[in-house]
């Protein structure tokens, strides 16, 4: 087995024991899965992740950094934004609302539909300002928005 099916068999191992609550498990399993192909950007992805449920989250932060560094161009536009989602929640647990905001304005841009960024910032920019603030006013509105939107494709691709 080469190492790059070896960073990949720790990458399924990490998720295993994360679903099973195995948190240092599978920390040490992403560890090393990154060891052995460090430009695999899944593993940091899944590592942040990981990270945040464990309460740590500069080193969540440091660890999406790294995927977002290596992949920037090659991740689809929906892992992208779902890194800088997982950026946005570690940011915002450490109180830091305004880079939040920015991380999730780059998931929506990356993908618009992704209805929990707009949610995450109307709650940062509520943090911030109070409930009725006119920038809280705009982000809710732009989450029921983006929620409509999305209830809408999905009756329209069931028909």
């Amino acid at each position: 087995m080469g190492k790059n099916e070896e960073a990949l068999h720790n990458i399924v191992m990490g998720r295993a024991l994360y679903r099973a609550g195995k948190n240092s498990e599978a920390l040490s399993a992403y560890e090393m899965a990154i060891r052995l192909d460090p430009r695999n950007a899944d593993a940091y992805m899944l590592m942040a992740e990981l990270l945040i449920r464990m309460g740590r989250y500069k080193e969540a932060i440091d660890s999406i950094n790294n995927a977002i560094e290596i992949k920037p161009t090659s991740l689809s536009n929906s892992l992208l934004a779902l890194a800088y989602y997982i950026k946005g929640s570690a940011l915002e647990s450490l109180k830091m609302y305004m880079e939040a905001i920015r991380c999730y304005d780059s998931a929506i841009t990356s993908e618009p539909t992704m209805v929990e960024a707009y949610m995450r910032k109307w709650i940062c920019w509520e943090s911030l300002l109070g409930p009725t603030h006119i920038r809280v006013v705009e982000a809710e509105m732009a989450f029921g928005k983006a929620l409509s939107e999305r209830e809408e494709k999905k009756r329209n691709d069931q028909k």
